[in-house]
């Protein structure tokens, strides 16, 4: 099933978005270690263990974010070939991640359990600068039923339907928004953290951090997708665009917003967050609430005796 949604006419200012994700989870880049996955030449077992770090990825729940360049690939046709290539390396990059032997190979491994994995795409289309505003939504119409075609072909295809949970297909003419980063994204990575924050609390100061972050390891090929096609890389953001975000989901998994529920449904089992009393000031018997108790009974009496 594929919907769209129209979205505001003002974009979120994308430096802010992204550091809001990168405060609520972990971010890989897969260039960093950029091979030919069906060429075992290209792989140099002696690659420095630095650099295999910064691509591992041992989380089991993953969003990859994808930035769809028009002046590349001009249809969905051919953009279905690069969400395939890409998500073929991603797989292979997972179970590097996920080798106990440490041997650095990205070979798929028969015994290792399938990531979960929720693809978002933002496709960027500039409209013509002489082109009118009623065929400027005209032009946004279109675009969003080419979002609409590329999410019906990953839904359609039996292997990405088997890797992925679904697919967000964020489209605009304005280079400085982002839809499918702040709109998707985000809201992923964000889904929870008020009991993340309130959990850390109970935390020693060294596993603060990696507790207040969701499970969620947001993926991109590269710096460049995250910063966008903007030359000026302004930071404020813009008002007035035409912005729409298209979703496909299958097998009863439904959106991106069910599954930043799944991802912190696995948090919470995880460290066991129903078992534990969060903070002391959710308690009913905390010092704080019994100060206030008695400080309410000492009111309500001294009213009680003047009356």
């Amino acid at each position: 099933m594929v919907t769209t949604r129209r979205l505001s006419s003002i974009s979120s200012e994308r430096y802010w978005v992204l550091s809001e994700i990168e405060a609520s989870c972990q971010v890989k880049f897969l260039d960093y270690a950029r091979l030919d996955v069906d060429d075992d030449s290209n792989y140099d077992d002696d690659d420095d263990d630095e650099q295999r770090e910064n691509c591992a990825i041992h989380s089991n729940y993953i969003v990859l974010y994808m930035l769809w360049r028009s002046q590349d690939f001009a249809s969905a046709e051919l953009y279905m070939k690069e969400i395939e290539r890409t998500v073929d390396y991603l797989m292979d990059v997972v179970n590097m991640g996920h080798d106990d032997s440490g041997g650095g190979s990205f070979r798929k491994s028969s015994s290792q359990s399938m990531p979960h994995i929720y693809l978002v795409v933002d496709k960027m289309s500039p409209a013509p600068a002489l082109l009118g505003e009623s065929n400027m939504e005209v032009q946004h119409v279109l675009e969003a039923k080419t979002a609409e075609d590329l999410a019906r072909l990953v839904a359609k295809d039996p292997i990405l339907r088997e890797r992925l949970e679904g697919i967000s297909v964020g489209v605009t003419d304005k280079v400085r928004a982002a839809p499918g980063l702040s709109e998707a994204v985000l809201s992923i990575v964000t889904y929870g953290s008020r009991d993340r924050r309130k959990y850390s609390r109970r935390c020693t100061v060294e596993t603060q951090d990696s507790v207040q972050k969701s499970v969620v390891t947001v993926v991109t090929l590269s710096e460049d997708d995250f910063l966008g096609l903007d030359p000026e890389r302004e930071t404020d953001a813009v008002q007035g665009i035409d912005q729409s975000i298209a979703h496909a989901e299958w097998n009863g998994l439904g959106d991106y917003e069910l599954f930043s529920k799944r991802a912190h449904a696995e948090w919470r089992k995880k460290l066991d967050f129903d078992l534990v009393c969060l903070d002391d000031s959710d308690c009913l018997f905390s010092v704080e609430n019994m100060s206030t108790v008695l400080a309410v009974t000492v009111l309500i009496l001294s009213l009680a005796h003047v009356w």
